[in-house]
């Protein structure tokens, strides 16, 4: 996890806003800024569609940078460069690989192909990704099959029908799964090819995977195929339809639904899901929901209840089980030699799953704690790493916009759908019936932004496959009259900051009298302001721009869970501008939280707001308190602290009263205005992780290292003769690591440390820096941390150590709880049974307030037991 320390903006929240609800694993206080967050996108036209074309360069002219001449990328000296000049041309290199998913060296004429593109190196992570297939004539074959969703990896250029590439600029994951549609039988073998771009967007490199994939075509046939139903059809009415002769393989669909390797292996080969596989209690399972996600059944010991209606009876999965909210799986028999009609992808879909990353498995091992500098412009990135030009052709999202009013991006434009998670400070307004507040966002490029509000417990529905569409079918069947768009109090309006105001006033009125009408001034009851972000100038648009504006509202039968929809075309690129409007929460799910979500084109935000039903609110963007809250977010990391880190690294059994404590002493003076975090990292990563030696524990700085549970035993200093000799036994020179761990300049201390954070480091390999001279207390020299074997080494000068079994496992912590409950689960009417101070009873209710500001509860009602009418009843 990482915490952030926020300036809290709220005079008072609604009961049950989110709480600091306590830390399983710390690490340390840390100074952050300039962690890197690039949210662009390439841009441009498709310029090559073979990845082993003509792209980069090997040679550029230099310029004169404060009298040093450095090498200019962008001043090719290449007469025959490529695309992408300011890239060095392509290298085969191990750090990447392009496989089979499931090891597999052939394919299957007419079946879907899982591959799997992974990277080796964990510096690096590859920005862009250019992939196609072809066969021995070098003719391109088979296709990519992409998914529906905006935050798609990948995409497939316009002109070049047959191949992959990248949406966005973001560093790709580790580990990505994408599809492939085999080529018809008798193509013979084929080779996919692979280019990636590694570095930054002006600079960096191509590259190539050391080998290309080539997988020859099997001559076996798939006794089942699997096709997608229609919702509320079950298996044995659809493959009823498929084929003449086909029925539903009842064997096949049990064990494809049972979980989720038995799904990818029967379902995979015919169908591509838009994300990881998730289970579900459902009867139906395998299927696709309501929301787009592929299905598998749950372990019954996990289910209370069925999918649908968690409170009825689970039924056994079988060919005739249906559910109107679910599109079943169904492996239909093939009595023909030819694939049934239905069984290949019928929609544009993909997985973009990325391997399990440290910051999404918790380990069972002891994490440390410390505080952190944030800096000014920081935030917390996943360890994973997040998805963050390679070649210059366009993606679907072929720019970047951003909100320009306060919500959960911090004004930053952002691709992680349907938005960031909330935090602890994301309350970002607070309205009465009726009332409204105020929404920016910029306005560069083209295609309509959305803005849809839902109540916080309809959230998911924002994740949603065809959200898109489904918004467009709402607005589209909104009752006459319910359009609100072209009122001037709720009418789109254009800001202008005063940077530009001068040109613009000009310009617009000589260029776009078409698109906007007039300026609207500060003491216009229309003008719209932001207490947080003030308006500098503002226009208004024209009639002919505003009747292509929707904002409606109403109650749907087919979308009960929209309160309202917004849509507003990009009419003008001005992308240092915003337009804005005023939004009113409907409320008709009552009080609390409701979010209201902007997506564009692939960017993404949610701005979090309270309605009460009972009363206006006089701040309705909050007021500055001078107060500070904590934020925290699960499953992230702040990778690279941008100074250094400020507090000692402590266990983290005892919570986060520590790193809070520190962060309380480093708020005033001089350090005021320093943004402060606390980073919660395992002590060693799970096995399941990329790469699970390379841990983000700071041990390189003494503040985090010099504390008690960490020091050496028997060592006074970090003299390496006595910590070493201690603890390591006597060193021996002439000594060299076989495999390395890892590689620096640190102390003895530091260097011991660095490899007991690794489970594979056997012992550490230092060097002298001349013979004559010692390893002398609390010097930095080059260490080498060895990962299968010391050996023999002809110089004199690196002596090793090897690192006894105590250090190969991280400290045994005893957890202590930090937040305790007493609960008595008894019947909902027990006689002369008081509740002792301090506990509470549960009577099996559904969740819902208990009083004493208490919430509490079931998922689903519980059986209610009397025992005070029962006791009468029997006498």
């Amino acid at each position: 996890s990482a915490w952030t320390l926020t300036t809290t903006l709220w005079e008072g929240k609604m009961k049950g806003s989110m709480k600091d609800a306590g830390v399983l694993l710390l690490v340390a206080v840390v100074a952050l800024g300039g962690v890197e967050w690039v949210s662009a996108a390439s841009s441009g036209d498709v310029g090559l569609c073979n990845p082993h074309g003509n792209v980069g360069c090997a040679t550029w002219g230099t310029l004169n940078s404060g009298g040093v001449r450095v090498t200019n990328r962008l001043d090719c000296t290449e007469s025959t460069h490529g695309v992408m000049e300011w890239a060095a041309r392509p290298t085969r290199t191990a750090m990447y690989s392009v496989t089979e998913a499931h090891s597999s060296d052939a394919y299957i004429p007419g079946t879907i192909v899982t591959l799997k593109v992974e990277v080796l190196g964990y510096d690096w992570k590859y920005r862009g990704l250019l992939m196609d297939a072809v066969d021995s004539s070098n003719t391109t074959v088979g296709s990519f099959a992409f998914p529906s969703l905006d935050n798609a990896l990948f995409w497939q250029p316009p002109n070049c029908a047959q191949a992959l590439i990248h949406t966005n600029a973001d560093p790709k994951p580790f580990v990505v799964h994408v599809q492939y549609n085999a080529p018809a039988a008798g193509t013979g073998a084929i080779t996919f090819r692979t280019l990636l771009k590694k570095g930054p967007a002006n600079e960096g490199e191509f590259h190539y995977p050391a080998t290309d994939l080539m997988l020859q075509e099997a001559t076996a046939s798939m006794p089942v195929a699997v096709s997608l139903a229609p919702a509320g059809v079950s298996c044995s009415d659809h493959c009823a339809t498929v084929a003449a002769g086909s029925e539903c393989d009842g064997a096949s669909l049990r064990i494809a639904g049972l979980n989720a390797e038995n799904f990818s292996a029967i379902v995979s080969p015919f169908f591509s899901c838009t994300s990881t596989p998730v289970s579900t209690c459902s009867a139906v399972a395998p299927g696709v929901d309501a929301l787009g996600e592929c299905v598998y059944r749950a372990d019954p010991s996990t289910c209370p209840t069925a999918p649908t209606n968690p409170c009825a009876t689970v039924a056994i999965l079988n060919c005739g089980a249906s559910d109107s909210t679910v599109q079943r799986l169904c492996p239909c028999t093939t009595p023909a030699t030819t694939t049934p009609a239905g069984t290949r992808l019928r929609r544009d879909t993909t997985s973009g799953a990325a391997g399990v990353s440290a910051a999404q498995s918790v380990a069972p091992s002891l994490v440390i704690a410390g505080s952190l500098f944030l800096g000014g412009a920081s935030r917390p990135t996943l360890a994973a790493g997040l998805l963050t030009a390679m070649l210059s052709w366009a993606a679907p999202a072929d720019a970047h916009n951003w909100m320009h009013t306060p919500a959960r991006a911090l004004m930053e434009a952002s691709t992680t759908a349907p938005c960031r998670g909330r935090k602890a400070s994301d309350t970002h307004a607070q309205v009465g019936p009726g009332q409204p507040f105020v929404i920016k966002w910029a306005t560069g490029h083209s295609r309509p932004s959305y803005w849809v509000t839902v109540h916080s417990s309809n959230e998911h529905w924002l994740r949603a496959r065809n959200f898109t569409a489904m918004v467009n079918d709402y607005l589209a069947n909104a009752p006459a009259g319910s359009n609100t768009a072209t009122d001037p109090r709720y009418q789109r309006y254009h800001g202008i900051s005063s940077r530009n105001i001068p040109n613009f006033r000009t310009w617009a009125a000589q260029n776009r009298s078409n698109i906007y009408d007039r300026e609207i001034m500060s003491n216009d009851p229309n003008f719209l302001n932001h207490s947080r972000v003030p308006t500098q100038f503002q226009y208004s648009f024209t009639d002919a721009v505003l009747q292509n504006d929707h904002r409606t509202s109403y109650a749907s039968a087919t979308y009960p869970w929209i309160e309202s929809a917004y849509k507003y075309e990009h009419v003008d690129h001005r992308p240092g501008d915003w337009d804005g409007v005023r939004v009113t929460i409907p409320g008709r799910q009552g009080p609390g939280h409701y979010v209201v979500h902007w997506r564009w084109n692939g960017y993404y935000d949610c701005v979090d707001a309270d309605y009460f039903d009972d009363r206006s609110v006089t701040n309705t963007d909050g007021v500055v308190t001078g107060g500070h809250t904590w934020n925290k977010i699960d499953h992230c990391q702040y990778q690279t602290p941008f100074r250094q880190t400020l507090s000692q690294c402590v266990p983290a059994n005892a919570g986060a009263k520590a790193c809070k404590d520190a962060v309380a002493g480093l708020t005033t003076g001089t350090n005021a205005r320093m943004r402060l975090g606390i980073n919660v990292i395992p002590f060693n990563n799970p096995s399941k992780v990329s790469f699970p030696n390379q841990s983000n524990i700071d041990w390189g700085n003494r503040t985090c290292a010099n504390t008690a549970w960490t020091a050496i035993p028997g060592a006074t200093s970090e003299n390496p003769l006595s910590g070493l000799n201690n603890n390591l036994g006597t060193g021996t020179a002439g000594r060299r690591c076989s495999r390395t761990s890892f590689w620096g300049t640190y102390t003895a201390r530091q260097a011991m440390f660095r490899c007991q954070a690794i489970s594979t480091c056997i012992g550490l390999v230092g060097v002298k820096p001349m013979a004559t001279s010692d390893l002398t207390d609390g010097g930095k020299y080059t260490w080498y941390g060895c990962r299968t074997s010391i050996i023999s080494s002809s110089s004199m000068l690196s002596i090793g150590y090897t690192k006894p079994t105590q250090y190969r496992s991280s400290p045994t912590v005893t957890a202590t709880p930090t937040w305790v409950r007493h609960v008595s689960f008894q019947p909902v009417n027990t006689p002369g049974m008081a509740m002792p101070a301090g506990w509470v009873a549960d009577v099996g209710s559904v969740y819902g307030n208990r009083g004493g500001g208490n919430m509490y509860g079931w998922r689903c009602a519980m059986p209610q037991r009397d025992v005070g009418r029962s006791r009468s009843g029997a006498g």
